[in-house]
């Protein structure tokens, strides 16, 4: 083997194996490292031929063992990852045998959701107030001494929604409901933020050779409800030029006061007024297939985008790749009721559509539906391709909503 690049915690199906085609287009040797499970359910939906390697958790003292076997095995150029919970073990692991990466210190800020938010404060740049509790008295004496607004309760570090409550009016009873939510280590500290009127977008992106890349900004929405579930993705969205070059001006901003020089990067922001308010930023490619739309919007490999530069004798291109739209990419997740499935209707049609890039379904009858509370709790979704942006938009409803679920 010759110029091997490991993925750490990458056994994901939904990414996995376009980063392993990718990697191996430019000639790279691939090494996989992640959980049993991951490993398996990796392999019953995508298999790949590659060496594999099982760890029993991605802390970085569990998994350094392995690493440093692997590394005097193999000629390794590089560790990357794709998956939230491995940044910050993945930057360890680079920065302990000299790959690149972005630094440790920069990954831990942005993973906690409170430092960063006060690094960009310092920078002039719009946050809302935010505060961090350890315990639900400390959250009980700040919504009293801030009666009658709006709030969002959530957790330092985690993501897909999980753990994300809204506190209307400063009510005690959804501090409660919300403090419930979190799991106990995430009680021991949370954090508590002003809601933002506003319109959700995120921006992706990728470094090249240290220059931040703008692939376009994703448009978002969210499912009703209380929770903050979301349910469809637009990419490119139709933002006005003047715009969009204004939200790339804060993120060149906000990438620069925290750190980030490598890799790829997903940024949360709202449209307020006229105010840009970056939320929370990510050193790894959108999920919910937001990595998906970006590729065929673009045309642009996004993982081959990365690795390119692990590669040592690789002379830095004159220019970055330029950034252009070949059509717009929807990402709808279909909407099913609770309760026990009994059948599932309309799927098989919707797969032969022409529009269609994948119609994804994570569950089957005999399963137990609950209530969609975070992410992780969706049930599939439909990815749609066309050239117009509003066209594309429609036919991703109409597909999903020709899912039909059977439930008791």
């Amino acid at each position: 083997m010759k110029n091997v690049l490991i993925l750490f915690g990458c056994a994901s199906h939904r990414q996995g194996p376009r980063a392993i085609a990718q990697a191996h287009e430019l000639g790279l040797e691939t090494i996989l490292i992640d959980t049993p499970e991951n490993l398996n359910n990796l392999a019953i939906k995508a298999p790949q031929q590659i060496p594999v390697y099982p760890i029993a958790s991605k802390q970085y003292e569990d998994c350094l063992p392995l690493l440093e076997e692997i590394c005097a095995r193999f000629p390794v150029i590089g560790i990357y990852t794709f998956e939230e919970y491995s940044v910050e073990t993945c930057a360890r692991l680079c920065e302990k045998f000299g790959f690149a990466n972005n630094t440790t210190a920069a990954v831990q800020q942005i993973r906690n959701k409170y430092l960063c938010r006060q690094m960009l404060a310092r920078q002039g740049l719009p946050q809302p107030l935010s505060c961090l509790f350890s315990n639900l008295a400390q959250a009980e004496h700040f919504l009293h001494a801030h009666p009658a607004e709006d709030w969002i309760l959530k957790p330092v570090d985690a993501s897909g929604s999980q753990g994300v409550s809204r506190i209307r009016n400063s009510a005690r009873q959804d501090l409660h409901t919300a403090y419930a939510c979190l799991t106990e280590p995430q009680q021991q500290s949370f954090i508590i933020e002003q809601f933002i009127e506003g319109t959700e977008f995120s921006l992706e992106g990728f470094f090249h050779y240290g220059e931040a890349i703008f692939q376009g900004v994703t448009e978002k929405s969210l499912k009703p409800g209380g929770a903050f579930v979301e349910d469809m993705h637009v990419f490119p969205a139709a933002l006005p030029p003047d715009t969009q070059n204004r939200v790339y001006e804060c993120a060149e901003k906000a990438l620069r006061c925290v750190g980030l020089t490598f890799g790829h990067f997903h940024l949360e922001f709202w449209l307020a007024d006229e105010h840009i308010i970056i939320g929370e930023m990510h050193c790894r490619p959108g999920g919910d297939y937001i990595h998906l739309l970006t590729e065929t919007a673009t045309r642009i490999p996004t993982y081959a985008a990365v690795f390119q530069q692990y590669l040592s004798t690789q002379t830095p291109p004159k220019s970055p790749p330029e950034i252009a739209y070949f059509c717009t990419a929807v990402v709808k997740y279909f909407d099913a009721p609770e309760g026990r499935l009994v059948a599932i209707g309309g799927l098989e049609d919707v797969r032969q559509s022409d529009d269609i890039l994948l119609a994804e379904m994570t569950v089957k009858p005999g399963d137990i539906i609950p209530p969609c509370t975070d992410s992780g709790k969706r049930v599939g979704c439909v990815v749609v391709s066309q050239e117009k942006g509003n066209h594309a938009r429609q036919t991703a409803m109409e597909m999903a909503a020709h899912v039909q679920f059977d439930v008791i």
